[in-house]
């Protein structure tokens, strides 16, 4: 009856410690399930496109706004950034001791502001080594543009006039201009 006793409570127990590692393991898959979810939701809400590779350089993951202004699909998984944009920019190679690159890009006829970082996470049982944002910047360099071209024309356009006025004020300050011409030369610089 001891021996009964003792087996039931052995028994007994090992269920117990059963349950409970099962049920932690099942917890922490939940935990972690609901927290690769959020992380999910957190990206797609951002309005700049996010697009994580792995160490192969292979697109692993892109938010939602990747796929709206950049028009990428399931299909482009799996492809590198250079596949992706066409563009060798994208290389995977970092000078060493540098962790990430800025540079532009034109793309779907914008530009975009791209940003390549290195890391080494884990997402999705897959590790994360490379992240690019893209920011579309269309407008701020036409605006950058445009300020440029302005002040490259207003300088032109000025320094005839400046040089006029400045080889009169030349002139006048020495001395080398007869006195019934002063009254020309004023109206000459203010026109």
């Amino acid at each position: 009856m001891e021996y009964f006793f003792i087996g039931t409570l052995v028994v007994t127990n090992l269920i117990f410690i059963f349950l409970y590692s099962y049920y932690r393991k099942k917890h922490k898959e939940n935990v972690q399930f609901y927290l690769e979810r959020q992380f999910n939701e957190v990206l797609n809400s951002m309005h700049q496109a996010i697009l994580l590779f792995d160490k192969k350089g292979k697109l692993l993951f892109y938010n939602r706004y990747s796929e709206i202004v950049l028009l990428l699909k399931t299909s482009n998984l799996g492809q590198t950034a250079e596949e992706i944009f066409n563009n060798n920019k994208f290389n995977n190679d970092f000078k060493k001791g540098e962790n990430y690159k800025i540079f532009d890009i034109t793309f779907l006829n914008k530009i975009y502001l791209v940003s390549v970082y290195k890391t080494q996470k884990t997402f999705s049982n897959n590790k994360v080594e490379t992240i690019i944002t893209l920011n579309n910047v269309t407008e701020d360099r036409k605006i950058e543009e445009t300020k440029r071209e302005f002040f490259s024309h207003a300088s032109h356009e000025l320094k005839s006039p400046l040089t006029a006025i400045l080889g009169y004020a030349e002139l006048v300050s020495l001395n080398m201009i007869e006195q019934n011409e002063y009254l020309e030369i004023f109206e000459r610089i203010y026109n």
